[in-house]
């Protein structure tokens, strides 16, 4: 119950996430990116050469940082305390690693539901290394958090991501939620 290390906060604001990353990002229209903190339950920290430019996007460096998810253990999942209402929810991805298509493919479910199945970031990217997807989705939540997983697919690689942006449909867009320099846990009772 130590007030800096436990919140429990339903808000309206985004959540802009820099998987991965160990620090809070100010990029394109002073947009805050915070560090990669409390919301996941498995995966490993990735930090991609700083030297590597990102085609189709301005947000280069949230791109430099990953979480990925190797096969052991729990699938990789964040989960995010939200008030109910509908959202825009968009995932980034590039590709650092692998270099054909077929490499690295997995599945994504949001809320329960598969969003994405056999994703594929090199071949969605044209078949094309460090270049930015992004896909977005509409999500309603309905129980106060919103939940992605990212699922291992037979035959497939690890699941990774390198940013997660959560905006409010219901509400204009307010301050980002954000605990700089204090790890915390969701709780989601």
């Amino acid at each position: 119950n130590d007030p800096t290390l436990h919140e429990e906060i339903p808000v309206l604001s985004p959540y802009r996430v820099n998987a991965g990353g160990s620090e809070d990002l100010v990029l394109s229209g002073g947009r805050t990116w915070t560090r990669d903190m409390g919301f996941w339950n498995t995966g490993t920290a990735n930090v991609i050469s700083s030297s590597i430019d990102i085609a189709a996007t301005t947000l280069d460096e949230m791109y430099r940082s990953a979480r990925t998810d190797p096969a052991s253990g729990e699938e990789m999942m964040w989960s995010f305390p939200l008030t109910n209402g509908s959202y825009t929810l968009r995932l980034y991805f590039a590709e650092h690693t692998y270099t054909a298509a077929g490499q690295r493919f997995f599945d994504i479910e949001v809320e329960g539901v598969q969003v994405l199945g056999d994703f594929d970031i090199f071949a969605e990217a044209g078949n094309t290394q460090y270049r930015a997807v992004v896909k977005s989705f509409t999500v309603t939540v309905t129980d106060g958090v919103l939940e992605i997983r990212f699922v291992h697919r037979p035959g497939g690689s690890d699941p990774t991501v390198m940013g997660i942006e959560i905006v409010s449909n219901d509400e204009a867009e307010g301050p980002l939620l954000t605990t700089p320099g204090k790890p915390f846990l969701i709780d989601t009772n």
